[in-house]
């Protein structure tokens, strides 16, 4: 074998450091140097010879990343907080441990929430116990052997959790099986008691983007729960999805985890009436809120209390205050777990129940105000439009006020440094905005602001979004370039199939809202569409944009 031929030459230079020696040694190098960069280049091609249009995409990501070098890293380093400094695995697990904890402890409470709120909401939530009847019978039904087979499968194989259970295992068994297992889950239906290795998380830290490495707070907890408690959420997900639908439950204008809306509505939406006050020379006034730490805020009576009064009550109610209940997690670094800590407040990171509880949490704001509203999940926002900007002030502050007195009322917190306002309009001297919250702060009037990475602009363009747009394109056409040789690589059908999935997604993305852009901003996505189509096909630079559109079944931009 070369490589152990270039060992034994190696060994050979260091035992006699002689010209030949040396000169053997780099002959043997470089043989091996080059036999390596072909069996590299030959794998390379074999790999993107063998894609199909059906080949998964996390497949081709992870082949890309593993070039790049971007490989997952479970090293973590030392922490340093308070003056403390954890090296080793157990102490830097019980440090992340200790940081989760405090996300959701009742500190992070307002005094007045947790001294007079709080008990007023346990006192109205024990009264309403005994008042409240179901409005639909059906919810409360006990669940049947379609509904659990439709749940088991709309899943997809994940890591399980701490019974080492995984989702393929549900997808081969039998009937009986299933049947015994549809038992188990009435029966806990029926009492509203959950096995506490149901409530018992293990946790992985992992890192936050652009964040220090050595703070505990730079890191993410991913929760690591029980499969077969995740198949029972999905059953009481469907029914309870379809029960708010059905009853109208829901605020119009709240758009997250909700079947057939997207966050292009909500963009549309402020889009529109940008648009319409910019035609009449008028003004638009939009204040963008982010709540901190929206979902570990949570506050389990007060959730209660509005699930009750939604209508949803019975055992139902009964699960979901069990659910809610006595939850547990552990942090793991490697092999290194931490002691058990408990959960005071927030919906379960990593449950298929979390969204829809939080959507039901934030579903009464948008009834507050009277301004337009847009909400999507924690994504919250409203306006006002006008020719007066100091009318459009006063309306904007009294909606932003009752915002802040929700906020206070339902434990959560505003962010003051993501939170800012937005005066669209075209006079280039407005009158000056001056926004508060209730403590007096007052909030950032900007340019320009994200909102649902879509980037709005004050002026009414959107040509800050649009580079942003191509600057990605540009860089996912490499990836094309990859996959692709003159005389090896992928065909035409899998390249399509990741333009459509990497570049035509992005170029897409809100193209409702700013396809009136100026004609000029549009030559760069044309651009960038282009050279996509072109490598896909493999058409020469003097091929006419028209053949390869109609090759590929594509549109151009002017239909």
């Amino acid at each position: 074998m070369l490589w152990n031929k270039k060992k034994h030459a190696f060994n050979r230079m260091k035992r006699t450091w002689l010209l030949s020696d040396i000169i053997i040694f780099k002959r043997y190098r470089a043989r091996a140097r080059r036999v390596i960069l072909e069996a590299k280049s030959s794998s390379w091609r074999q790999f993107c010879t063998s894609l199909t249009s059906n080949t998964n995409l996390s497949k081709i990501w992870k082949v890309i990343k593993s070039f790049s070098g971007h490989r997952s890293s479970y090293f973590i380093p030392t922490f340093h907080a308070q003056g403390i400094s954890a090296k080793n695995k157990q102490h830097k697990s019980n440090m992340l441990a200790n940081q989760f904890a405090l996300s959701s402890s009742c500190l992070n409470y307002a005094p007045r929430f947790v001294n007079v709120t709080l008990p007023i909401q346990t006192r109205l939530l024990r009264n309403a116990l005994s008042h409240t009847t179901p409005i639909d019978p059906d919810l409360n039904q006990d669940f049947s052997i379609n509904e659990l087979l439709s749940a088991i499968n709309d899943t997809k194989n994940t890591t399980p959790g701490p019974d080492n259970i995984c989702f393929e295992m549900f997808k081969h068994m039998s009937i009986k099986c299933l049947e015994v297992m549809l038992q188990l889950f009435n029966k806990i239906w029926f009492t509203g008691k959950i096995p506490p290795s149901w409530l018992h998380s293990i946790v992985v830290p992992v890192p936050k983007p652009n964040k220090p490495a050595h703070s505990p707070s730079s890191y993410r907890p991913i929760s690591l729960t029980s499969n077969v408690c995740k198949h029972f959420e999905k059953m009481i997900v469907c029914r309870l999805n379809w029960f708010l639908e059905y009853h109208n439950v829901l605020h119009i204008s709240q758009s997250g985890f909700r079947q057939r809306r997207r966050t292009t509505d909500h963009l549309l939406r402020l889009h529109d009436a940008i648009h319409k006050s910019m035609t009449n020379k008028h003004n638009v006034l939009s204040v963008f809120i982010d709540i901190e730490k929206a979902y570990d805020m949570v506050n389990k009576e007060v959730l209660l209390s509005k699930l009750l009064s939604y209508g949803i009550s019975g055992r139902m109610f009964h699960f979901m205050r069990s659910f809610l209940s006595s939850r547990t997690f552990q942090v793991r670094i490697g092999s290194t777990f931490t002691m058990t800590k408990h959960l005071e407040n927030g919906t379960p990171q990593g449950s298929v129940l979390s969204p829809i509880l939080f959507s039901l949490m934030i579903n009464d704001l948008p009834k507050r105000i009277t301004s337009h509203a847009a909400l999507y999940a924690d994504d919250f926002c409203f306006w006002e439009c006008g020719s007066d900007t100091t009318l459009l002030n006063q309306l904007c502050q009294r909606s932003l006020t009752k915002v802040c007195k929700w906020c206070e009322d339902c434990s959560f917190k505003l962010s003051s440094t993501k939170s800012a306002a937005v005066l669209f309009t075209r006079k280039h001297n407005p009158e000056p905005i001056s926004l508060c919250l209730q403590d007096g702060t007052r909030l950032p009037l900007k340019n320009e602001y994200n909102y649902l990475e879509f980037t709005f602009q004050r002026n009414g363009s959107y040509s800050t979004h649009i580079e942003k747009v191509v600057a990605k394109c540009r860089a996912r056409l490499n990836v094309i370039r990859m996959l692709k040789g003159t005389s090896w690589g992928a065909g035409k059908r899998p390249l399509l199939t990741v333009y459509r999935s990497l570049v035509k997604s992005v170029i897409e993305y809100g193209m409702e809202a700013y396809f009136f852009a100026s004609p000029s901003l549009f030559c760069h996505y044309k651009r960038s569409k282009n050279d996509a189509l072109r490598l896909c096909t493999g058409a020469l630079v003097s091929t006419p944009v028209i053949c390869f559109h109609h090759a590929c079944n594509e549109m151009p931009f002017e239909h």
